[in-house]
C-alpha cells in the first residue's frame, strides 16, 4: 500500500514539473511553485510513512491549493490572451463562469482535473497566443463580422418568439411600429458599403507602420450625399486620425483611399499576435420613402359586407425602398369606417444590424395624406412623438412635417415613432388612396475595426520595453529609441517624464507624449509647466505669459533709461532664476546703475543702453544670436518718405530722425548701415 503511494507521488512530479516549467510565469513566482510542489510532496511522503499531525496535514492542503489557485490564474491569463479580443466585454463574465465549474470540478475530482484542463488550455493557447497565433486569429477575423450579425439576428428572432408566446398583443404593436415591406422582397437594405479593406502589410512587427486601404462602393437603390470615411487608431495602435470625404456617390460608384501611416505598438508581450486595431467610420447622408395603402368605407357597407361574409379586416403594411433607415406606417386593421378618428403610426426603422441611424438636428418626416380620405384633426400638433425625443410637428393642408430639435440615434434593429390623430372622410361606398412618407436628412453610420496582426521584432525584447511593461501604466507611443513603447489614453505627465527626453502635451487628443528632437526648441514646449520643467534639457527656456521662448545669452530690446527716455538696449548673462536687480550701463550719460526690470519671460543680468539714434542690429535663428548696438548709424529725416519708420523722442534733446539698419545673414553677423549709405 505505501508502495503504490509513493509510487502515485513520483508519478505526480513527473506530471507536475514539466507542466510546472511549460507555464509563462516569471522565474522567481516558478521558484517559488517550485519549492511549494517539493515541499508539498516530502510532507505527502511524510504523511504515507507514518501517521501525520494534523498540523502536516493543514499545510499539505495549503500547498496544494495554493498550486491550484496558481495553474487556475495562469489558465484565466491565457485563455483572456487567446480569445479576449473576440469575447470583448464578456470576457470577464465567461471566465468567472469557468472559475466556478473549475472549483467544483477540483472539489469532486481532486487536482488532476486542474492537471488535465491546464495541459488542453497550454495547447490551446499556444495556437491562440504563440507565434502562429496571427495566423489563426487572421482566418478567425474573417469570419467574426458575419457571424456577430448572424447572432444579432437571430437575438431579434429570439424577442420575437418570446414575445409573441407571452404578450401576443405586445408583439402585434411591434409589428406595427416597425413592419415595413421592400418593394424588391429579397432586397437587402444597402447603401454605401466596404467592399474590401486590404492591410499593408498583413503582418507588422511592433513598432513599424502600416497602412490601411479601404473600397467603398455605393450599393443602394439612390445617390448619397455628404460622405465620409475616417480612420482612427485604437488598441495597440498609434497615429493620426485620418479623414476623407466626397460630396456625393451615385449609385454603383466606388471609391478607393488609403489611411496611414499608422504605427503598430505592442505594450506587453501578450500583445504579440494580437491585432493593432483602426476603427473605420464611414457615414453618409441618406434619404428614405415609404407608401401606404389606405382604404376608407361607408360603415353601412361595413355591415353589409360583414353580414353577407364578403369581407374579413385585414393590416396593411408599408412599401419602401430597400434603405438603411426605412419608413414603417400602420393606421390598424382596414378598411377604416368613414367619419370616425383614426391613429396613424410612422416609425423610423434601422433596418440593419450593423450600423447606426441618426436623426440629427434639422432631420424632416413629411407625411402626405390623402386629402380625400384623411385629414388632420389639430392642424397646431397633428403628431407626437413615442419617446422622448425632442420633435416638432405642423400641419399645412394635408401634408404633416416633423422636424427634430435635437439630434436622436436609433441603435441597430430599433425604431423611434410618432402617433397621428386623423379623421376619416365622407365616402359614398369605398374608396382607396396612399399615404407616403419621406425622410430628409438622416446619416447613416457604419463601423468596423480591422488591422494586421502584431508580429514579434527585435525593439520590442529591448530593455526600454521591459521597463515599460513593468510599470504597468498605459500611455501613448513615445516613438523614439529611449522612450519606450506605450498605448492607451490615461498618459499622465509624471508617466511620460519616467521613459526619458519626453514631452507632454496635455490638449493633444492623440499625440500626448512625443519625444524630444535633436532640433526641439522652447518655443515647442506647449505650456508653462513643460516650458519650466525643460524636460528636454534645452537649458535656456522662459514663459513669457503666452509662450515658452528661448532665451539667448544675449538679446536686444527696449529700456527707459534715467531720465525716462525709451531706449534701444542690449540684454546680457541670461539668468534663469532673476534675483531682482540688473546693472544698467549707460555710456551716453556716463552712468551705472541697478535697476529692477519687470521681464515677460527671459531675464537678465546686464543691460546696455545703445547711444540716443542708434538701433540695435540684431539676428539669431535656431540656438544662436548675435545682438549689438548700432554705433555707426546717423540719424535723419529721409527726403521723399512720408512716414518715419522709427522716431526718438528725449526730453533733453532737440534733434528727432529716423534710423534704418540692415541685418546681413549670409555669414550670421549683422551690419549696420548710414541711412546716406542704403
Amino acid at each position: 500500500m505505501k508502495a503504490s503511494s509513493l509510487l502515485g507521488v513520483v508519478l505526480s512530479l513527473i506530471i507536475v514539473l514539466p507542466l510546472l516549467f511549460a507555464l509563462p510565469l516569471p522565474p522567481m513566482l516558478k521558484i517559488v511553485v517550485l519549492i511549494a510542489v517539493v515541499v508539498y510532496s516530502l510532507l505527502d511522503v511524510f504523511s504515507i510513512l507514518g501517521r501525520a499531525p494534523s498540523q502536516i496535514v493543514l499545510v499539505k492542503n495549503l500547498l496544494l491549493s495554493l498550486f491550484v489557485a496558481v495553474l487556475i490564474a495562469v489558465n484565466f491569463g491565457i485563455l483572456e490572451a487567446s480569445v479576449g479580443e473576440f469575447l470583448g466585454g464578456w470576457t470577464g463574465y465567461v471566465l468567472f463562469i469557468l472559475g466556478l465549474i473549475l472549483v467544483w470540478l477540483y472539489l469532486a475530482g481532486g487536482p488532476t482535473v486542474i492537471y488535465v484542463f491546464t495541459i488542453f488550455v497550454l495547447m490551446f493557447g499556444y495556437a491562440m497566443a504563440g507565434p502562429y497565433s496571427g495566423y489563426v486569429k487572421q482566418a478567425l477575423w474573417g469570419m467574426a463580422e458575419p457571424i456577430s450579425i448572424g447572432v444579432k439576428s437571430l437575438e431579434s428572432a429570439s424577442h420575437d418568439l418570446w414575445l409573441l408566446m407571452t404578450n401576443p398583443q405586445e408583439y402585434m404593436r411591434e409589428q406595427q411600429m416597425r413592419q415595413v415591406r421592400t418593394e424588391t422582397p429579397t432586397a437587402y437594405p444597402r447603401g454605401a458599403e466596404f467592399v474590401s479593406i486590404n492591410l499593408l502589410p498583413d503582418y507588422v512587427p511592433s513598432n513599424r507602420s502600416f497602412y490601411v486601404q479601404v473600397r467603398v462602393e455605393n450599393k443602394g437603390p439612390v445617390d448619397l450625399k455628404h460622405l465620409s470615411l475616417v480612420a482612427t487608431p485604437r488598441d495597440r495602435c498609434y497615429g493620426n486620425e485620418f479623414n476623407f470625404s466626397k460630396e456625393s456617390l451615385r449609385v454603383g460608384e466606388q471609391l478607393v483611399y488609403e489611411f496611414g501611416p499608422f504605427i503598430a505598438a505592442a505594450g506587453k508581450q501578450q500583445d504579440i499576435g494580437r491585432r493593432s486595431e483602426v476603427e473605420l467610420t464611414l457615414h453618409y447622408c441618406h434619404e428614405a420613402n415609404s407608401n401606404l395603402l389606405v382604404t376608407v368605407m361607408s360603415e353601412s357597407e361595413v355591415w353589409r359586407r360583414i353580414s353577407n361574409r364578403e369581407m374579413s379586416f385585414r393590416l396593411e403594411v408599408a412599401t419602401a425602398k430597400a434603405t438603411p433607415a426605412m419608413i414603417a406606417m400602420s393606421v390598424g386593421e382596414q378598411p377604416l369606417i368613414a367619419g370616425r378618428e383614426a391613429t396613424l403610426l410612422v416609425s423610423v426603422v434601422n433596418k440593419r444590424p450593423d450600423g447606426r441611424v441618426k436623426l440629427v438636428k434639422g432631420s424632416t418626416l413629411n407625411i402626405t395624406l390623402p386629402s380625400d380620405l384623411l385629414r388632420i384633426i389639430d392642424p397646431r400638433s397633428p403628431c407626437k412623438p413615442s419617446t422622448q425625443a425632442k420633435v416638432n410637428c405642423s400641419a399645412s393642408r394635408n401634408t404633416i412635417t416633423c422636424a427634430w430639435e435635437e439630434g436622436e440615434t436609433i441603435e441597430p434593429s430599433k425604431y423611434t415613432s410618432i402617433t397621428c390623430r386623423l379623421l376619416t372622410q365622407p365616402v359614398e361606398i369605398s374608396k382607396s388612396g396612399s399615404i407616403t412618407a419621406t425622410l430628409n436628412g438622416y446619416l447613416f453610420e457604419l463601423h468596423q475595426k480591422v488591422g494586421p496582426t502584431i508580429a514579434q521584432s527585435n525593439e520590442f525584447i529591448g530593455s526600454g520595453v521591459e521597463n515599460v511593461v513593468s510599470l504597468g501604466e498605459p500611455c501613448y507611443l513615445c516613438y523614439s529609441e529611449f522612450c519606450g513603447i506605450w498605448k492607451g489614453n490615461s498618459c499622465t505627465r509624471e508617466s511620460c517624464h519616467s521613459l526619458g527626453k519626453c514631452i507632454y502635451n496635455e490638449s493633444s487628443p492623440t499625440k500626448k507624449c512625443v519625444p524630444c528632437r535633436e532640433q526641439t526648441l522652447c518655443e515647442d514646449y506647449p505650456d508653462e509647466e513643460e516650458c519650466t520643467s525643460d524636460p528636454c534639457g534645452i537649458g535656456k527656456c522662459a514663459w513669457n505669459g503666452t509662450g515658452c521662448e528661448t532665451c539667448f545669452d544675449q538679446r536686444g530690446g527696449k529700456l527707459y533709461d534715467s531720465r525716462g527716455n525709451v531706449r534701444d538696449a542690449v540684454f546680457s548673462k541670461y539668468l534663469r532664476v532673476y534675483d531682482g536687480n540688473t546693472t544698467v550701463y549707460d555710456k551716453y550719460y556716463g552712468e551705472v546703475y541697478e535697476k529692477e526690470i519687470n521681464f515677460q519671460g527671459c531675464a537678465y543680468d546686464e543691460a546696455e543702453l545703445c547711444m540716443p539714434f542708434e538701433m540695435v542690429g540684431e539676428y539669431h535663428s535656431g540656438n544662436r544670436n548675435y545682438v549689438r548696438c548700432c554705433n555707426a548709424a546717423k540719424c535723419m529725416s529721409l527726403e521723399g518718405y512720408p512716414d518715419y519708420t522709427f522716431i526718438f523722442r528725449f526730453t533733453n534733446l532737440t534733434e528727432n530722425g529716423v534710423c534704418f539698419y540692415e541685418i546681413g545673414t549670409a555669414n550670421l553677423v549683422e551690419r549696420c548701415y548710414n541711412v546716406n549709405e542704403s
